[in-house]
Protein backbone atom coordinates (compact mmCIF):
# COMPACT_ATOMS: atom_id res chain seq x y z
CA UNK A 1 0.00 0.00 0.00
CA UNK A 2 2.33 2.53 1.06
CA UNK A 3 4.83 1.92 -1.71
CA UNK A 4 1.92 2.09 -4.33
CA UNK A 5 1.18 5.64 -2.73
CA UNK A 6 4.96 6.51 -3.13
CA UNK A 7 5.09 5.81 -6.35
CA UNK A 8 1.89 7.92 -7.34
CA UNK A 9 3.07 10.45 -5.55
CA UNK A 10 6.35 10.49 -7.13
CA UNK A 11 4.84 10.90 -10.31
CA UNK A 12 2.90 13.94 -9.54
CA UNK A 13 6.09 16.02 -9.83
CA UNK A 14 6.81 15.53 -13.57
CA UNK A 15 3.37 15.83 -14.08
CA UNK A 16 2.60 18.73 -12.74
CA UNK A 17 6.04 20.47 -14.48
CA UNK A 18 4.36 19.36 -17.62
CA UNK A 19 0.94 20.93 -16.45
CA UNK A 20 3.03 24.37 -15.98
CA UNK A 21 4.62 23.75 -19.49
CA UNK A 22 1.15 23.79 -21.17
CA UNK A 23 -0.47 26.58 -19.18
CA UNK A 24 2.44 28.59 -19.54
CA UNK A 25 2.79 27.84 -23.58
CA UNK A 26 -0.88 27.83 -23.63
CA UNK A 27 -1.46 31.29 -21.96
CA UNK A 28 1.28 33.13 -24.30
CA UNK A 29 -0.13 31.55 -27.46
CA UNK A 30 -3.46 33.08 -26.29
CA UNK A 31 -1.90 36.75 -25.68
CA UNK A 32 0.17 36.64 -28.81
CA UNK A 33 -3.37 35.19 -30.95
CA UNK A 34 -5.47 37.83 -29.29
CA UNK A 35 -2.50 41.05 -30.14
CA UNK A 36 -1.69 39.79 -33.64
CA UNK A 37 -5.11 38.12 -35.06
CA UNK A 38 -4.85 39.66 -38.46
CA UNK A 39 -1.32 37.63 -38.90
CA UNK A 40 -1.84 34.65 -37.51
CA UNK A 41 1.28 32.83 -39.08
CA UNK A 42 3.61 35.64 -37.54
CA UNK A 43 1.43 34.95 -34.39
CA UNK A 44 1.95 31.64 -34.06
CA UNK A 45 5.77 31.42 -34.77
CA UNK A 46 6.29 34.56 -32.24
CA UNK A 47 3.86 32.12 -29.86
CA UNK A 48 6.06 29.86 -30.41
CA UNK A 49 9.56 31.22 -30.45
CA UNK A 50 8.87 33.33 -26.81
CA UNK A 51 6.05 31.01 -25.18
CA UNK A 52 7.66 27.34 -25.64
CA UNK A 53 11.08 28.31 -24.60
CA UNK A 54 10.00 29.32 -21.29
CA UNK A 55 7.44 26.86 -20.22
CA UNK A 56 8.52 23.94 -21.42
CA UNK A 57 12.65 24.96 -20.81
CA UNK A 58 13.52 27.38 -18.54
CA UNK A 59 10.65 27.13 -15.80
CA UNK A 60 10.91 23.66 -15.56
CA UNK A 61 14.72 23.79 -15.55
CA UNK A 62 14.49 26.59 -13.06
CA UNK A 63 12.22 24.63 -10.79
CA UNK A 64 13.90 21.32 -10.73
CA UNK A 65 17.42 23.42 -9.71
CA UNK A 66 15.85 25.13 -7.34
CA UNK A 67 13.71 22.25 -5.36
CA UNK A 68 16.71 19.89 -6.13
CA UNK A 69 13.98 17.82 -8.36
CA UNK A 70 16.73 16.09 -10.59
CA UNK A 71 18.95 12.82 -10.25
CA UNK A 72 22.55 12.66 -9.94
CA UNK A 73 22.75 10.37 -12.84
CA UNK A 74 24.02 12.02 -16.01
CA UNK A 75 23.17 9.69 -18.72
CA UNK A 76 21.82 12.64 -20.69
CA UNK A 77 24.09 15.20 -22.15
CA UNK A 78 23.76 17.65 -24.94
CA UNK A 79 27.21 18.52 -27.23
CA UNK A 80 26.33 22.22 -29.00
CA UNK A 81 29.07 21.18 -32.22
CA UNK A 82 26.76 18.32 -32.91
CA UNK A 83 23.39 19.93 -32.61
CA UNK A 84 24.73 22.26 -35.20
CA UNK A 85 25.92 19.76 -37.34
CA UNK A 86 22.61 17.87 -37.14
CA UNK A 87 20.56 21.24 -37.47
CA UNK A 88 22.78 21.66 -41.04
CA UNK A 89 21.90 18.06 -42.29
CA UNK A 90 18.42 18.76 -41.29
CA UNK A 91 18.17 22.03 -43.01
CA UNK A 92 19.39 20.41 -46.03
CA UNK A 93 17.17 17.56 -45.93
CA UNK A 94 14.21 19.67 -45.58
CA UNK A 95 15.11 22.07 -48.36
CA UNK A 96 16.07 19.45 -50.78
CA UNK A 97 13.50 16.36 -50.38
CA UNK A 98 10.91 17.09 -47.46
CA UNK A 99 10.20 21.22 -48.80
CA UNK A 100 8.61 21.83 -45.30
CA UNK A 101 8.17 25.63 -44.75
CA UNK A 102 8.12 24.50 -40.98
CA UNK A 103 11.84 24.01 -40.22
CA UNK A 104 11.96 27.10 -37.44
CA UNK A 105 8.73 25.92 -36.51
CA UNK A 106 9.52 22.27 -35.91
CA UNK A 107 13.07 22.88 -34.35
CA UNK A 108 11.51 25.18 -31.91
CA UNK A 109 8.61 22.61 -30.71
CA UNK A 110 11.45 19.52 -31.33
CA UNK A 111 14.10 21.51 -29.11
CA UNK A 112 11.42 22.18 -26.24
CA UNK A 113 9.65 19.39 -26.37
CA UNK A 114 12.78 16.72 -26.01
CA UNK A 115 14.30 19.19 -22.83
CA UNK A 116 11.52 18.72 -21.10
CA UNK A 117 10.67 15.45 -21.55
CA UNK A 118 14.33 13.81 -22.19
CA UNK A 119 15.72 15.71 -20.07
CA UNK A 120 13.74 17.76 -17.26
CA UNK A 121 11.19 14.82 -16.97
CA UNK A 122 13.66 12.13 -17.43
CA UNK A 123 15.97 13.24 -14.24
CA UNK A 124 13.43 14.02 -12.17
CA UNK A 125 11.90 9.94 -12.46
CA UNK A 126 15.86 8.99 -12.07
CA UNK A 127 15.18 10.09 -8.84
CA UNK A 128 12.53 7.12 -8.14
CA UNK A 129 12.94 4.97 -10.89
CA UNK A 130 14.93 2.93 -13.11
CA UNK A 131 16.30 3.96 -16.16
CA UNK A 132 14.14 1.86 -17.59
CA UNK A 133 11.23 2.77 -16.04
CA UNK A 134 12.32 6.67 -16.43
CA UNK A 135 12.09 5.65 -20.05
CA UNK A 136 9.07 4.17 -20.37
CA UNK A 137 6.72 6.95 -17.86
CA UNK A 138 8.52 10.11 -19.56
CA UNK A 139 7.25 8.29 -22.51
CA UNK A 140 3.62 7.70 -21.69
CA UNK A 141 3.45 10.89 -20.12
CA UNK A 142 4.84 12.36 -23.71
CA UNK A 143 3.19 10.15 -25.66
CA UNK A 144 -0.31 10.41 -24.00
CA UNK A 145 -0.17 13.64 -21.46
CA UNK A 146 1.25 15.91 -24.34
CA UNK A 147 -0.86 15.22 -26.58
CA UNK A 148 -4.22 14.66 -25.17
CA UNK A 149 -5.57 16.58 -28.18
CA UNK A 150 -4.88 13.56 -30.98
CA UNK A 151 -6.82 10.23 -30.79
CA UNK A 152 -5.67 7.99 -27.91
CA UNK A 153 -4.84 4.88 -30.37
CA UNK A 154 -2.23 7.62 -32.53
CA UNK A 155 -0.62 8.21 -29.21
CA UNK A 156 -0.08 4.73 -27.75
CA UNK A 157 0.94 3.26 -31.16
CA UNK A 158 2.87 6.24 -32.83
CA UNK A 159 3.67 8.85 -30.13
CA UNK A 160 4.70 6.76 -26.89
CA UNK A 161 7.02 4.51 -29.00
CA UNK A 162 8.72 8.00 -30.73
CA UNK A 163 8.97 8.72 -27.22
CA UNK A 164 10.78 5.49 -26.27
CA UNK A 165 13.15 5.85 -29.75
CA UNK A 166 13.86 9.66 -28.87
CA UNK A 167 14.60 8.34 -24.72
CA UNK A 168 17.14 5.68 -26.41
CA UNK A 169 18.93 8.24 -29.01
CA UNK A 170 18.87 10.99 -25.68
CA UNK A 171 20.42 8.43 -23.59
CA UNK A 172 23.16 6.37 -25.70
CA UNK A 173 23.80 9.45 -27.72
CA UNK A 174 22.71 12.61 -26.71
CA UNK A 175 19.49 14.83 -26.67
CA UNK A 176 20.55 16.48 -29.70
CA UNK A 177 20.01 12.96 -31.21
CA UNK A 178 16.76 12.88 -29.88
CA UNK A 179 15.90 16.59 -30.82
CA UNK A 180 17.22 15.83 -34.22
CA UNK A 181 14.93 12.61 -34.39
CA UNK A 182 12.03 14.45 -34.04
CA UNK A 183 12.85 17.56 -35.73
CA UNK A 184 12.62 15.02 -38.90
CA UNK A 185 9.67 13.23 -37.55
CA UNK A 186 7.54 16.67 -37.27
CA UNK A 187 8.92 18.26 -40.35
CA UNK A 188 8.13 15.01 -42.30
CA UNK A 189 4.69 15.06 -40.34
CA UNK A 190 4.05 19.09 -41.72
CA UNK A 191 4.24 17.72 -45.61
CA UNK A 192 2.25 14.29 -45.75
Amino acid sequence: GNMMKYNLLSLMTPISLIGIAFLVYSLGTSIVFISFSQQLQLSYLIALICFMPIGFMLIPHTLSLKYGLYSKETDVVFHWQSYLCLALLIFLVNHYFLKSDEYFHQMVISMCEEFLFRFVIYKVLRNNYSRLWSIIIASLLFGILLHLNYPMIDNLLIRTPLGILFSILATKFGLEYAIGGHWIYNLYQSII
